[in-house]
């Protein structure tokens, strides 16, 4: 299991206007060319970051700017932080689900995000309720 949402997921949430913070030590991106990497020292001086990409072995510097085209790839803590307070993440038969009370249904409707990964129900609900919103 991982505890951020996947490439796909990550490219959803930020083409759907999910907050892409300033790059910090330690957090994860995607990069759609070259996959997941992690954000290592940051010279803020030179508005530069070293990054390590999971499958390379390499170190690279990355220019602060440039992360504009990359995803950010929230966990499911980051993500229930946008949502409204009284969202909650359950654990039902060892799978993961989000209801946030902004839900026109109960915790219990089909519909309810549910997933192996926290991160990826609690952006599906997070997806789903801004959908909900334009339709109104």
């Amino acid at each position: 299991m991982k505890d951020i949402v996947t490439l796909e997921t990550a490219l959803r949430l930020r083409d759907a206007g999910f907050p892409q913070p300033t790059p910090e030590f330690g957090q994860e991106w995607y990069n759609r060319e070259y996959g997941l990497f992690v954000v290592g020292f940051i010279d803020a001086p030179y508005a530069r970051a070293t990054i390590i990409y999971n499958n390379r072995p390499s170190v690279f510097s990355k220019n602060l700017p440039n992360f504009s085209g990359c995803a950010f790839a929230p966990t499911a803590t980051d993500i229930l932080q946008q949502l409204r307070d009284g969202s909650k993440i359950i654990i039902m038969d060892k799978k993961f689900l989000c209801y946030s009370p902004d839900f026109e249904h109960g915790i219990d409707h089909p519909g309810t995000p549910i997933n192996d990964n926290p991160a990826e129900a609690v952006a599906e609900a997070w997806l789903s309720l801004l959908i909900n919103n334009e339709k109104k």
